[in-house]
């Protein structure tokens, strides 16, 4: 769906509008989305005043909070669109490692995946039924993570969630999960 033979100016203005309504798009969504390079979009970024993409969930995160008070607290929840997709933010603690390390345990992540997945699928009660992970990197305290759940598909009784959650721009954790849906 990549769109060709904008001008520059055309595309900037586009490029705003976009993350107006997109803010948690990645360089390289928009790159793809508008057929041209991460450069590209990035000297665009650079002329508009745009941030990059974890200043812009970090602006969010403060100015439009939505508190979704999560486990310890930790968890904030910054975009949701139910059924559809959601943001989450998570700021790892010393509580969060493994004794005498720096280094968050594994259940602190999967946490955020799965309270994100449940947020966007909105419904009173979701079981998981099966959840293939992958822990890409480890991640250790005073880091900023940032969760980007998203529906892949619907059916009667079930849904299939993605969930990928990065810190800066490399993933350290995806997961893929079916909930069973009971209305």
């Amino acid at each position: 769906m990549a769109q060709s033979k904008l001008t520059r100016d055309e595309r900037q203005d586009l490029l705003q509008e976009k993350l107006i309504k997109q803010p948690y798009l990645t360089d390289g969504e928009l790159a793809e989305l508008f057929g041209v390079s991460v450069p590209t979009i990035r000297l665009d970024r650079m002329t508009l005043g745009i941030p990059e993409l974890r200043e812009r969930l970090k602006s969010l995160a403060e100015s439009e909070q939505v508190d979704s008070a999560k486990d310890d607290g930790q968890i904030t929840l910054v975009d949701i669109e139910k059924g559809v997709r959601g943001i989450s933010i998570m700021d790892t603690t010393s509580q969060m490692c493994f004794d005498d390390t720096d280094i968050v345990k594994g259940s602190c992540i999967y946490s955020m995946a799965e309270s994100l997945a449940l947020d966007v699928l909105g419904k009173k009660v979701a079981i998981a039924q099966v959840g293939n992970i992958k822990y890409k990197m480890p991640v250790v305290k005073n880091t900023r993570l940032v969760a980007r759940g998203e529906v892949r598909e619907q059916r009667r009784d079930s849904c299939i969630l993605w969930v990928k959650i990065y810190n800066k721009e490399s993933e350290v954790y995806r997961g893929k999960f079916i909930f069973h849906v009971v209305e």
